[in-house]
């Protein structure tokens, strides 16, 4: 089976992220790239918001101490005379205050133990250019069409790998901000992108193992699009396919398969959409930790070669001018050539590549899972509600 990155995962070389790095070095790569006025040079602001968004945090968190103080002080106040307001607020602010410390601190130790920024990104870099790869800090609106990519603002990657010849694989972090004023948030993902030969239907795995509560995908879809398969693939993932495409998910989601993503991406969420598979992570890749990124390329190599395989050969009959591609029949002339370079280029610059004339398409039906409700913010706002019914009963107003 064919390596979906330019350099097999067990072939890779590791030495830039895990030899010593020469001082000297990294001050020589921090000027050539300021000079150069790449993405890199672009620090000065990116720190000075690091360390305002530092700041706000703090903040935020000794507004809500005091609040959470004043209110547990009523509270324990109002179920026995035993508790007075002043003992309970000065017993419970400096544990509040302890806390933020503690946080503190062990924010602060992992920025030492993670070394600073430039040492990191020469790492990377050199890991890059030794492997096939181009190493980027920042790449604003990465026009992807993964359920991930199609939210909030500011949408950007950053400390990404990109390959630089054949198929086009991408692995990095993403962020992007939502809300706005007191509710502004800031989400960020681990991902793995990889070009495919063929358009496929829309199919999303949720895994299980990253969720919490409710599912860790910032986009709901309908129940009704829920497959099950076999075996106990069902308590790894959740598949969702579109309506009518059950047989072409069992085509794709063959046990082998099955069995390569319970292994090795149980704490990844997957996505087929267009000519592209995705695999989302609920935190950011630590970009200073060696074994995030083999676990990573491991992933994106394993995974995204059996898909490949799986994919090659698909075709949708629903779309005009399409014929049923069964297992083991002959693949559709075009398929080797693609399998090397799938355009994959233009298709990161403008989302997907026009399907050229004669190339197989998927059906409308096929295109896009249907949404669904998000339960987590259903339970967001009936929380909100029964904390203020209870605030309320206990001031009396």
């Amino acid at each position: 089976m064919t390596s979906a990155l330019p350099v097999p995962h067990d072939r890779l070389d590791f030495t830039a992220l895990e030899a010593p790095v020469d001082p000297a070095a990294v001050r020589a790569y921090r000027q050539a790239t300021k000079a150069s006025g790449s993405q890199h040079a672009m620090t000065g602001a990116q720190t000075i918001t690091t360390v305002f968004g530092v700041v706000i945090v703090v903040v935020v968190f000794f507004v809500f101490a005091i609040i959470g103080t004043v209110f547990v002080s009523l509270f324990l106040s109002s179920v026995g005379g035993a508790f007075s307001d002043v003992p309970v607020v000065l017993l419970l602010f400096p544990l509040f205050v302890l806390a933020a410390l503690v946080l503190v601190v062990v924010a602060i130790v992992r920025r030492v133990r993670r070394g600073s920024d430039w040492q990191r990104w020469y790492r990377l870099d050199r890991f890059a250019a030794a492997n096939g790869f181009d190493f980027a800090v920042t790449s604003p609106g990465p026009p992807y069409p993964g359920t991930v990519f199609g939210l909030g603002r500011n949408r950007t990657s950053y400390e990404l790998l990109r390959s630089t010849s054949g198929r086009f694989v991408e692995l990095g972090s993403y962020r992007y901000t939502t809300g706005s004023g007191d509710d502004e948030r800031v989400s960020s993902w681990g991902y793995i992108a990889v070009a495919l030969d063929r358009p496929v239907p829309h199919m999303l795995l949720d895994a299980r193992a990253n969720d919490r509560v409710f599912s860790s995908l910032p986009a709901a879809f309908a129940r009704s699009q829920v497959l099950s398969l076999e075996g106990d693939f069902d308590r790894h993932f959740t598949l969702y396919a579109p309506g009518e495409y059950e047989r072409d998910a069992l085509y794709v989601f063959t046990p082998d398969l099955m069995a390569l993503l319970i292994d090795e991406a149980a704490g990844w969420d997957v996505e087929l959409v267009d000519r592209w598979l995705f695999l989302y992570a609920p935190d950011p890749i630590d970009s200073a930790d060696v074994g995030a990124w083999r676990r990573a390329l491991r992933a994106a190599d394993l995974v995204g070669a059996k898909v490949l395989s799986r994919t090659q050969r698909y075709t949708d009959e629903r779309a005009a001018g399409g014929a049923p591609e069964l297992p083991g029949g002959p693949a559709l002339p075009g398929a080797a050539e693609a399998s090397v370079s799938p355009d994959a280029s233009a298709a990161f610059l403008g989302q997907a590549a026009p399907p050229r004339p004669g190339e197989p398409t998927i059906a409308p039906g096929g295109k896009r899972l249907r949404g669904g409700i998000r339960w987590a913010s259903v339970a967001g706002v009936v929380g909100v509600i029964v904390w203020w019914i209870f605030v309320t009963r206990l001031t009396g107003r």
